[in-house]
């Protein structure tokens, strides 16, 4: 069992690594903080459950929902190290999902931070248009579900061959 958590945490690592890849490649050349150099990115906690969930299930998963923060390191000289950051946070996601159901438009938002995150998720909704098929593709390559149900499969074969051995001693 120890080695199921295992190959299941290796895996879930593999996957994310994958996943940030591409979210990275998606959002790096975002027009409104141009000139960085790399990004990265911040998940909610949850998104690793999540993924180990979807990686023993075989189960298709979206994580895009699951960015909290977004950063534009611009110079990563330490001592003159810049950065733009863009949260994502619950005010940002709202705000954004009224935009996108047409409630409001993007000119009513007061607070810039909000506004460039309106305008971030916008631009990664449309570059990550195909982010599901991805994530399940990254799933679809591994190899702990099938481990876990042979295990399972053992286990059931070693219980059925005990109930006819007390079968046989209860007759």
């Amino acid at each position: 069992m120890d080695d199921f958590e295992n190959i299941i945490e290796k895996e879930c690592c593999n996957c994310l690594i994958k996943y940030k890849s591409y979210i990275k490649k998606a959002i790096i050349n975002f027009s409104n903080i141009p000139g960085s150099m790399f990004v990265q990115f911040s998940m909610s906690d949850i998104s690793i459950l999540k993924l180990k969930l979807a990686i023993i299930k075989k189960v298709p998963l979206s994580l895009v929902n699951d960015l909290t923060a977004i950063h534009f390191i611009h110079n990563d000289d330490p001592d003159n190290y810049h950065t733009t950051k863009v949260y994502l946070n619950e005010e940002a996601w709202t705000t954004w999902g009224a935009i996108d159901c047409g409630v409001i438009d993007i000119s009513d938002v007061d607070n810039p931070d909000v506004e460039l995150a309106c305008i971030l998720l916008d631009y990664i909704a449309e570059t990550t248009y195909d982010e599901k098929d991805v994530l399940t593709t990254i799933i679809d390559e591994t190899t702990g579900a099938t481990l876990l149900w042979e295990l399972v499969e053992m286990l059931e074969n070693t219980r059925n061959i005990l109930i006819k051995e007390i079968d046989k001693i209860a007759l």
